[in-house]
Parts: C-alpha cells; sequence; structure tokens
C-alpha cells in the first residue's frame, strides 16, 4: 500500500515516516514528562494537604483532650473544682493548691512505709484521680514531642501556640518571662514528678524551646 501510495504520489513515503518520525518521538516523550510532572506535582500537593490535615487533627486532638484541658487549669489557676465523672449531678472535686501540690508528690517522699505503699494507700482516691490526669496530660505532651520529631507537627506552629505553657511551667523560670504567677511549690512539685516517673519525652519538648 506504501509503495503504491508512493508510486501515485511521487513520494518516498518511507522517506516521508523517517523524517516525522523523530518529530512524533520527541512530542510522546515531551508529553509523557508532562505528564508524569504534572502527576508527581498533584501527588506533592496531595501529601502536603494530607500532612497538614493530620498536623491539624493532632494539634486539634491534644487541646480537645478532658484531661490536657484539666491539668493546664490547674496549673495555671492553681485552685479549680474538677468533676469526678461525666454524671452532671457528681458533686465535684474542690482541688486547692495544696492538693495539687500533694497529689504529685514523688511517693518515696511521703513517708509511708513499703507495706502501706504496697497496699496502695499512700495516696488519697482524690489525689489518685489528679495523678491520672496529670499521668495522662504528661504522656500527651510526650506524644507531641514525638509527633514533632517525626516532622508530622511543625515545631515552629507548636511552639507559637503553646508558648504561654512553655513560659509558664518551665523547669528554670527565665528572668525576662512575664507570666510568673506559678509558685514555686507547684512548679517543683511538677517537675519533680516529671522526672521521677520518666516522662523524658515532656522534658525534650521544653529542651527545644
Amino acid at each position: 500500500l506504501c509503495a503504491q501510495l508512493a508510486q501515485r504520489q511521487g513520494t518516498d513515503v518511507w522517506s516521508w515516516i523517517k523524517d516525522i518520525s523523530g518529530p512524533i518521538a520527541a512530542l510522546t516523550l515531551a508529553l509523557a514528562l508532562f505528564q508524569f510532572w504534572q502527576n508527581s506535582r498533584l501527588r506533592k500537593t496531595q501529601s502536603q494537604t494530607d500532612a497538614a490535615v493530620r498536623a491539624t487533627n493532632e494539634i486539634d486532638s491534644f487541646y480537645e483532650d478532658r484531661s490536657v484541658w484539666v491539668a493546664l487549669r490547674l496549673l495555671d489557676y492553681g485552685h479549680m473544682e474538677i468533676r469526678k465523672n461525666e454524671h452532671p449531678t457528681a458533686a465535684p472535686l474542690d482541688v486547692t493548691k495544696e492538693m495539687l501540690a500533694s497529689a504529685l508528690t514523688f511517693h518515696r517522699q511521703t513517708g509511708e512505709t513499703a507495706e502501706a505503699k504496697l497496699a496502695g494507700r499512700v495516696y488519697s482516691t482524690n489525689e489518685r484521680l489528679v495523678r491520672d490526669i496529670f499521668d495522662h496530660f504528661l504522656a500527651r505532651l510526650e506524644r507531641m514531642d514525638i509527633l514533632i520529631k517525626e516532622g508530622v507537627v511543625s515545631a515552629r506552629e507548636f511552639g507559637e501556640l503553646f508558648s504561654y505553657w512553655f513560659e509558664l511551667l518551665g523547669e528554670i523560670p527565665n528572668k525576662n518571662d512575664q507570666i510568673v504567677h506559678m509558685s514555686d511549690r507547684r512548679r517543683h512539685a511538677l517537675w519533680t514528678y516529671i522526672r521521677r516517673y520518666k516522662f523524658d519525652g515532656v522534658i525534650r519538648l521544653f529542651r527545644r524551646y
């Protein structure tokens, strides 16, 4: 067929095909590269969007956690009432500054006997409730340290969002701090608790800032 077409048209079809095969191949390659670039850009954009959504969800989850909310306000105000459970008619627990410091006392500083410790009588029921809240709060801070380390949450963004608490709760107050209303007793109790119970992720997190 090509030979007949060449005879009729007086044209070397094979030469013509040869002449255009180079530009067609180049165009095909260019289109393939453009499609690859476009797909890569879309994947990158989607990946960035997914990462941003996950980071936002992690931070929202942190601040919406009730134990985090309660612990931060106990440290901020020093005295508040908290619910023992979710029942609306349950009597609230009145947590004073003294009770907070007592609840966070390391167990070896209580002076109790080994038998009493094993029997679980070192802390009152209300003190154990406060300790459970702080255990959960500190565990969430450790998780945030891991998320920052893994690049899931931006260190800069979390530092800006948590800046008030970094200044208020720092183990060693800075002379330029303006947020200074946390008592030395509460600060000492908190950081003794953090260090003695090996919340090392919390220490790393504060060290970042």
